[in-house]
């Protein structure tokens, strides 16, 4: 729960950040989910984060990565104590 709160309010700045020099640029990113899982939970949470901001929030692939990149350090400081 705490990490979907940090989520949200994470993409809420960076969406104000980002509005501010908003100039209008299109680009196709294909991004390709792989269902295999891999050795550590914390990636597989990564992966799911970044999926998850940008289907439901619409947030573009380098928002995503970053704010996905806050959660998996976090998830590893839990799971090994860092």
């Amino acid at each position: 729960m705490k990490k979907m709160i940090f989520s949200a309010v994470a993409l809420v700045a960076f969406s104000f950040a980002g509005m501010a020099n908003e100039i209008e640029e299109k680009k196709e990113i294909v991004v390709k989910t792989i269902e295999t899982t891999s050795d550590t939970p914390c990636a597989d949470m990564w992966s799911k984060d970044v999926d998850f901001l940008m289907d439901e929030f619409g947030a573009s692939l380098d928002t995503a990565m970053a704010l996905a990149d806050n959660a998996f350090e976090k998830c590893l400081d839990d799971m090994y104590g860092c």
